[in-house]
């Protein structure tokens, strides 16, 4: 029994720590379709990290903790689009940069803001039971007993899945990403497009 409880706490904490990093990936892929290489994604991850702590740290609200997180998040995708699409930085060099000063300023402000408060726990979102399948041994726990942000994952990949192959927005992306000489010829504004997906 001890095994199985061990192996359960295992699996659901792995999930919790890869769910950030899914979520990253599911964005990075749709920088990745418009043919732009978005190495900034762990500054993102950090800017947003540390701008949603910092924002549940001072209002209490976690939920506007994950809204300040966006907007943290994809102000740094729309700096790395506007240095790779509009100033023609290599993209490499610039997804590089951004991760070293995210890495750099996040800790530096975390020092300021959390300052001997290092004990302190944030408010965080409660889980949401799944009536029945809640009490599954192992798979319950790991997949029903959850926050919102797992079962909100889980609904974007296969929303993403359709998005990109089954609408014009998602065709469009992919002629950005696969020719984006003829995607301009068609009249589509490869600017535009690349600018929308990095920020996503």
């Amino acid at each position: 029994m001890n095994n199985l409880n061990f192996f359960s706490d295992y699996l659901i904490a792995t999930l919790r720590l890869a769910i950030p990093l899914a979520f990253a990936a599911l964005g990075g892929l749709y920088s990745e379709r418009s043919g732009v290489l978005n190495i900034a994604l762990e500054g993102m991850l950090l800017t947003g990290a540390f701008t949603s702590a910092a924002a549940t740290f001072y209002t209490g609200n976690p939920w506007l903790g994950i809204l300040a997180s966006l907007i943290a998040g994809g102000l740094v995708g729309l700096l790395h689009a506007f240095l790779c699409v509009t100033l023609r930085v290599d993209q490499l060099v610039s997804g590089l940069a951004i991760n070293l000063v995210a890495s750099g300023l996040t800790s530096f402000l975390a020092r300021l803001v959390f300052s001997g408060s290092s004990t302190q726990q944030l408010p965080g979102i409660g889980a949401i039971m799944i009536p029945g399948l809640a009490n599954i041994p192992l798979i319950g726990p790991l997949l029903f007993q959850q926050d919102f942000l797992v079962y909100l994952l889980f609904i974007l990949v296969i929303l993403t899945t359709y998005i990109l192959f089954k609408t014009s927005f998602g065709l469009t992306l992919r002629a950005v990403g696969e020719s984006p000489k003829a995607a301009d010829t068609a009249g589509i504004s490869v600017q535009l497009v690349r600018y929308i997906a990095v920020v996503i």
